[in-house]
């Protein structure tokens, strides 16, 4: 499009610009969500006229269905970004029962700043008179007695709803506070007063378990720190005690403990428990989740006295039918356990997860709601037993940022509502609510990443940041001959490839697609990308050209790929796959494939992945194990049984990999200390301990790459942020 061509809008202090996708308040852009962004210039461009829902829906969701709340969050948050309030102009005027209309002035300019069109607030009305509307007497008299009619036989119904009508107006709107200021905070829950809350906070391998006064500081270390994790904490209903589950070298299947809420002596309840647990109302009788990691996802839920003793198996689920590890919750009329009943991966689908009931004198099972849940996590009753607080994913919206948010489900109407409207997710083992409904408390997560770059030899003092985004590079970054960077960066809600040169300058977007995308890797002559990308029931690995074009499927089948690399001759890829076999998947092992696809060579029998090639192409390294217990190792290019091995330092961030070092004689990878991201090299020849190659002093790092030339490197790297929020009237 030419410069005469492009066309801008300006209202109040407001520039709209529809080609750029950019939005300017008193010159300074605002950052919009691509769909938040359509509907505002789909209301701009029809200033003054009324908008109906329906019309709303399809212009903004064709061939996708969705629900109305979805139109009303948007609404929500351009109100809010255009700075609406009791005080100030009102942009989108609600027309009741109707739909919305926009109502500034808009002017609509060229690139040279000319007025096109100077549109009013509101569209004109029809002078129709009282004798044009109704054609004669008689039509009149019968209108008014159909309207009295009308309202005599329905005063009943409205005289029997007024009360709630009242209660609906007057509702107080929702509030949220940030109870705390930075840390890594983890497995909090809520007091049942609302008093007082407890929380995890992990530095490095060591955990703190802290007590904290709601809305007031100096919090208090209930139990000494240790090194272990605590996987859920829940408050005695009489607020006496603080139940916490902990996982570490002498309980690794789980062990539940108790402690009085100040702090105290523990007490070591039960052994081999998988979730935080929950209380019957009368405080007598606790719920838990055991699974038997020896023979796969057989888990069970169990009733327990609050004391430990008396276990009894409530049910069972067997295979790759399981209870989600976010635990159970009493409903509080005591006849019902609410829990996520999850269906695992399989050759056939990703699996689900049902939110069920069961009843907990009879064993019966039955849905509480019809709605289906790729992940569920943590789920509360609400006081009033006439709903459920859940940390879930909808069915289909794991690729999306829409993923692990806070749902409130009403019982038994069935009626789901998100009660988080961010782009955080929320941890899944931190929920918990007052026992009057009023109050709840989730921990919203994210991690903002930018790139730097700095000297390959690792002074931080050399560091540099080359971009602002709040998701840049964390799911892949690579370097190409030309001095150009490609890397993932997230905005809003769209994933994509952006390039830009090695000092951070002319950044543009490579790819426009919708599907989720991720772990871009980069051949040594710069031809071709690689990256993983979902686009059906699996993820599967793609190729495209340098410049973004000419897209090719490479892999295919029931396997789940992600991670890759391209071989420093550009003739082969390399990666891990995680195959479907008896309705679940098997350990990852890692496969090669020409660059031009064709059939696949297995590597391995044994677990590994994260895969990369030597400099020279005769080894590759890769991964396995978790976090805490992650190994390295080194294979032949040409498959077969692993050359070396290597024990990690504590705390390493293995899915990024090990990468080599530009010589060939070390590899390297991510350890986390006390909640700071450090790269450290592993020399691979000859008795050597690994030694810290960057001195980071804050921030982490999620990916990172050397240049070409060997004389730099590239990293993804921020800060988590993870805080316990409290939110009110969120019903």
């Amino acid at each position: 499009m030419s410069k005469s061509d492009r066309h801008f809008y300006e209202f109040g202090r407001f520039c709209l610009d529809p080609t750029e996708q950019l939005l300017l308040r008193d010159g300074k852009p605002i950052q919009l969500a691509p769909k938040t962004f359509e509907t505002l210039v789909f209301f701009v461009r029809n200033n003054g006229h009324l908008l109906t829902k329906d019309e709303l829906m399809r212009e903004l969701w064709a061939d996708t269905f969705v629900e109305e709340n979805n139109l009303e969050k948007i609404i929500s948050v351009l109100r809010k970004t255009l700075g609406e309030n009791e005080r100030s102009q009102s942009y989108i005027e609600t027309i009741r029962r109707r739909g919305y209309r926009f109502a500034a002035n808009v002017r609509e300019i060229n690139a040279d700043g000319r007025v096109i069109v100077q549109e009013t607030k509101q569209a004109p009305r029809p002078d129709i008179s009282w004798s044009q509307s109704l054609k004669s007497r008689k039509t009149l008299v019968f209108a008014v007695i159909a309207t009295f009619l009308i309202l005599f036989t329905t005063s009943f119904f409205w005289l029997k709803s007024r009360e709630s009508v009242k209660s609906s107006r007057t509702l107080p709107d929702m509030t949220t506070e940030r109870l705390t200021n930075g840390g890594n905070v983890r497995s909090a829950t809520l007091s049942p007063d609302g008093k007082y809350f407890v929380y995890e906070d992990l530095d490095g391998g060591t955990s703190h378990l802290w007590l904290r006064q709601t809305g007031q500081g100096n919090p208090l270390e209930i139990i000494p720190p240790a090194e272990r994790n605590i996987y859920g904490t829940a408050f005695s209903p009489d607020g006496q005690f603080v139940y916490y589950t902990v996982f570490d070298k002498q309980d690794i299947n789980g062990a539940l403990y108790r402690v009085p809420t100040l702090g105290g002596v523990q007490t070591k309840l039960l052994t081999k428990i998988s979730s935080p647990v929950t209380f019957s109302p009368d405080s007598r009788q606790i719920a838990f989740v055991r699974c038997d990691n020896e023979v796969g996802f057989d888990c069970g839920l169990i009733v327990a006295s609050s004391d430990g003793n008396g276990e009894r198996i409530l049910l069972t689920r067997k295979g790759r039918e399981y209870i989600s590890g976010g635990g159970a919750s009493w409903s509080p009329d005591g006849n019902l356990i609410a829990y996520g009943a999850m269906s695992g991966p399989s050759a056939s689908g990703d699996g689900f997860c049902d939110v069920v009931g069961v009843d907990v004198q009879s064993g019966v099972t039955k849905p509480l709601t019809t709605q289906k849940w790729d992940i569920c996590g943590r789920i509360a009753w609400t006081g009033d037993g006439r709903g459920f607080v859940l940390i879930g994913t909808k069915q289909g919206e794991s690729d999306s940022i829409q993923r692990d948010q806070v749902w409130y489900v009403t019982y038994p109407e069935n009626e789901v509502r998100r009660i988080t409207s961010d782009l955080n997710r929320h941890y899944h083992e931190s929920l918990g609510v007052t026992s009057d409904g009023g109050a709840l408390l989730v921990v919203p997560f994210n991690r903002a990443s930018q790139i730097w770059s700095m000297d390959a030899g690792g002074d931080s003092h050399t560091a540099r940041q080359l971009t602002n985004g709040t998701g840049d590079g964390r799911s892949g970054i690579v370097t190409l001959p030309d001095n150009h960077i490609v890397y993932v960066a997230r905005t809003g809600d769209h994933v994509d490839l952006w390039q830009m040169n090695a000092d951070g300058t002319e950044q543009k977007q490579l790819t426009n697609d919708s599907q989720f995308l991720e772990e871009v890797r980069a051949c040594a002559n710069g031809r071709f990308l690689i990256f993983a990308s979902k686009r059906e029931r699996r993820s599967h690995l793609f190729r495209i050209d340098a410049d973004g074009s000419n897209l090719k499927q490479l892999t295919f089948g029931d396997g789940h790929e992600t991670d890759s690399d391209c071989s420093p001759d550009g003739q082969w890829v390399v990666y891990s796959s995680q195959l479907a076999s008896n309705d679940k998947f098997e350990n990852p092992t890692l496969w090669k494939i020409p660059i031009d696809g064709g059939t696949p060579v297995h590597l391995t029998e044994y677990e590994a992945q994260t895969p990369f090639f030597s400099p020279d192409g005769s080894y590759i390294s890769y991964t396995y194990g978790d976090d805490a217990h992650g190994k390295i190792g080194i294979m032949s290019a040409r498959g077969g049984t692993p050359i070396k091995m290597f024990d990690t330092i504590k705390n390493p961030e293995l899915n990024m990999g090990s990468h080599w070092t530009p010589d060939g004689q070390g590899l390297t990878y991510v350890v986390v200390k006390k909640s700071v991201g450090n790269i450290w090299l592993q020399p691979i020849n000859g008795d050597v301990s690994p030694r810290p190659l960057t001195d980071f002093k804050d921030g982490e790092i999620y990916n990172y790459v050397f240049s070409r030339d060997f004389a730099s490197l590239f990293l993804a790297r921020g800060h988590q942020i993870r805080d316990a929020l409290l939110i009110k009237n969120f019903r």
